[in-house]
């Protein structure tokens, strides 16, 4: 990501090497209310691209499991390893905070700051019956 404004981002265009394509505006969303993005954040470009400039800037989240460590001010620490909350724009689980969990975080090229998202207990989520 490359700077945002007003509810749209302007991004680079990876190729598959790395190679810049194209940059593209597109309207931000699946962030928390309140969540700011920072350039070199990366996210997703999904969606139709064409003429019509259709698509959307979404966050492109690396899963983070395990005990929630502990949480000061602007930062915390899951499973060894500390991650940037935003406030307003960072949502913990009160649960996430007696079992394991998972932090959903943004990764950012520039400073390799993981910004987290999200923070919820593996509890959460749905599974799946084990094969017999």
């Amino acid at each position: 990501m490359i700077r945002s404004s007003g509810g749209a981002a302007e991004v680079e265009v990876l190729s598959s090497s790395g190679s810049v394509v194209a940059r593209h505006v597109a309207p931000v969303t699946g962030f928390p209310a309140g969540w700011q993005l920072q350039p070199g954040d990366r996210v997703i470009l999904a969606g139709m691209l064409d003429e019509s400039g259709s698509g959307a800037v979404m966050p492109l989240v690396e899963p983070i499991r395990g005990h929630l460590e502990g949480t000061s001010g602007s930062s915390a620490r899951i499973a060894g390893r500390t991650v940037r909350l935003q406030n307003p724009g960072t949502t913990v689980s009160r649960s996430a905070t007696s079992e394991e969990s998972i932090a959903f975080c943004v990764k950012n090229d520039v400073n390799g700051e993981l910004s987290c998202v999200s923070v919820k207990p593996v509890s959460a989520f749905a599974t799946l019956p084990k094969n017999s």
